[in-house]
């Protein structure tokens, strides 16, 4: 967030995609990573609602909240702990609530267990 509001990496259909995810996170929690995992197979298209309803989100409440001073909020709140943490983009992990590291591409399992001390070298 700057001084003339939020912008994404990605310009303004990521941001677009970022507040309608911080809505459905409040509205409708349990079916977040469905709809994210959907979403990630197709960034590209701006069709999202074809996602939403593939998982019966109700996508008009979650266009409403995006669109609105409640979907502002939520991002801001959102976007808190990046802030506290100095994190600029991802994929960034936090680990045991004091590890921070970044990845460029997809790590191995092995390569991430390790990462996080669960491989046992």
């Amino acid at each position: 967030e700057g001084t003339e509001g939020f912008s994404a990496p990605g310009g303004l259909s990521e941001l677009e995609e970022d507040m309608r995810q911080v809505c459905l996170k409040a509205y409708e929690p349990d079916k977040f990573w469905d709809y994210a995992l959907c979403r990630a197979g197709n960034l590209e298209s701006t069709w999202w609602e074809t996602c939403a309803e593939q998982y019966t989100i109700d996508a008009q409440k979650i266009k409403k909240c995006a669109l609105s001073e409640e979907g502002v909020s939520l991002l801001r709140e959102n976007t808190k702990l990046n802030k506290e943490l100095e994190i600029a983009q991802g994929p960034t992990f936090l680990v045991d609530n004091y590890i921070v590291f970044s990845l460029s591409g997809v790590p191995t399992l092995e390569a991430l267990e390790k990462i996080m001390g669960l491989s046992g070298e």
